[in-house]
């Protein structure tokens, strides 16, 4: 399991033995560490899905549900309040893209200028 490229581990069995401390710098830096491992390999993934045209085409089909570049304006505001939730993710997910892979996201654009 440990072989494959993007895996990344955790000893899990160490914290066992007592509760995680946020006042313990030994603490913190762990959970700092777990925190960049994680982000990388959330970065990690992004590049390898917009690697190839298939990833791209799954990506741009997720951001073109997230109302981007729209107004999210609905009297109703339930309606609203949920076109402003997928938005956010959309936001989320093309800032995560704009620091993974930015050249990839332009190759994306000129994959779907037609629609």
């Amino acid at each position: 399991m440990a072989d494959e490229p993007n895996e990344v581990e955790f000893d899990l069995e160490a914290e066992e033995d007592r509760p995680e401390d946020i006042g313990d710098a030994r603490d913190v830096s762990a959970r700092k560490k777990r925190a960049a491992a994680a982000r990388e390999a959330y970065l990690e993934t992004l590049r390898t899905l917009m690697g190839g045209p298939v990833g791209r085409a799954f990506i741009f089909e997720i951001l073109s549900r997230c109302h981007l570049g729209q107004n999210l304006f609905n009297r109703d505001a339930l309606i609203m309040a949920h076109n402003c939730g997928e938005h956010n993710i959309g936001n989320s997910l093309l800032i995560d893209i704009s620091v993974a892979c930015p050249d990839s996201y332009m190759v994306m654009m000129k994959e779907n200028q037609n629609g």
